[in-house]
């Protein structure tokens, strides 16, 4: 492999001792060198974990799989699928395909026709179709969406938790959904060259931002309920995780949208705000926690929103959004708290459960959107790493 450019050296070097410092260090036995075979190495490891165990991981949820199009599973399989791609792995492909076979490659369905968490598996079909030509894989995702796009639901974006029907989850009323819509319709819109999908996406995208987004902290507030709630430091509750799947979002999503569309500078204006912000919230092993103005409320290293932030920042500076000498120093504390998270059989721990506010984790901790981010960051940093290489 040729030598890196003499910045990159610089900053790599300067940070590592970043994990001997680490009050939190695991007994990770795999490098977090910022290389292919260190990078890949880990990675690999964490995709044959999570398959070995895919139909185990019930035991340890309080919610339990009625069947793999679900959100969180839908995730798992949709990143590990790409990072299969990327590395010509045919035994994980076929895996991801023979599940997905199993469930007649279908949507969820029900009540909650309009439910974002419900169409999010689309981005696997749209993988699928663009791997196999098939354009099988896109009727039911393509029926969804014009259904949805062409009857609106009328409904508010309070998040009324006594309707047991979630009436109000017609809309993106929570800002995980803006992670699990809003790239399924700008993709979708380029596939079928529709731009009335973008339209419809960029109204919802503006509804749900001006009505849960900060502009005094540059975060967003998970749901209406925690306009007024606040940690035991006084300052207001912010999800990890939640403005990790919003970042992440933008990050799927912005690479869909085309030039000529006039909003998508906004997108990328609103990805380096938040940014902008999200670096400065950052501990300084590399992490980030549980509540994102309250460190010290949950002190354990939270791995979901680390390794979607750290998703976000590789995928920024390889896009030349993010400034790559001011953003790159986070972006490799982020993968190394990841790496010393990930214990020695493969398992990426202290991932916080299924829910949406901060709640207390420990190391033991896992669940599937953990280490499908953590695919996500290691496909960027293969990339940014191959840049590199071809400039030289």
């Amino acid at each position: 492999m040729k030598y890196y450019k003499t910045f990159f050296i610089a900053i790599v070097a300067s940070l590592s001792t970043v994990s001997c410092t680490n009050p939190t260090a695991s007994t990770s036995s795999f490098s977090s060198k910022i290389s292919t075979e260190a990078v890949t190495a880990v990675t690999d490891a964490a995709v044959k974990w999570q398959i070995k165990h895919y139909n185990t991981v019930d035991a340890h949820r309080r919610w339990k799989r009625t069947n793999d199009v679900n959100w969180a599973d839908a995730i798992f399989l949709t990143a590990a699928y790409e990072w299969a791609l990327h590395r010509n792995d045919s035994a994980t492909i076929y895996f991801v395909d023979s599940i997905m076979q199993l469930n007649d490659y279908r949507l969820p369905m029900g009540v909650h026709v309009y439910h974002a968490d419900n169409i999010i598996v689309s981005m696997l079909y749209a993988d699928m179709y663009e791997h196999t030509g098939d354009r099988r894989f896109l009727h039911q995702p393509v029926e969804r969406l014009e259904f949805i796009m062409n009857h609106p639901s009328k409904c508010t974006l309070y998040s009324n938790d006594n309707d047991p029907t979630y009436y109000y989850k017609q809309r993106w009323s929570w800002c995980d959904a803006l992670y699990m819509a809003p790239q399924v319709f700008a993709r979708y819109a380029s596939i079928c060259n529709n731009p009335q999908m973008l339209s419809f996406m960029d109204a919802e995208y503006h509804s749900t931002t001006d009505y849960l987004y900060s502009k005094q902290f540059h975060l967003y507030w998970r749901d209406s309920n925690y306009f007024d709630k606040h940690e035991a430091n006084g300052n207001p509750v912010f999800w990890g995780r939640g403005n990790g799947w919003v970042t992440a979002g933008l990050a799927k999503m912005i690479p869909y949208l085309p030039d000529n569309f006039k909003p998508k500078e906004w997108y990328i204006a609103h990805f380096k705000e938040m940014m902008q912000t999200i670096v400065t919230l950052q501990a300084p092993q590399g992490h980030w926690g549980v509540s994102m103005l309250d460190l010290e409320a949950y002190p354990t290293p939270e791995m979901s929103s680390t390794a979607f932030f750290c998703y976000a920042l590789w995928w920024g500076i390889n896009s030349n959004i993010l400034d790559e000498a001011t953003y790159l120093p986070h972006a490799v504390k982020a993968w190394q708290a990841i790496v010393r998270s990930v214990h020695a059989d493969g398992m990426l721990g202290s991932v916080q459960a299924v829910g949406e506010k901060p709640e207390a984790i420990t190391a033991d901790m896992t669940e599937v959107y953990g280490p499908a981010a953590m695919y996500y960051a290691a496909q960027q940093i293969l990339i940014y790493i191959e840049n590199k290489d071809t400039m030289q």
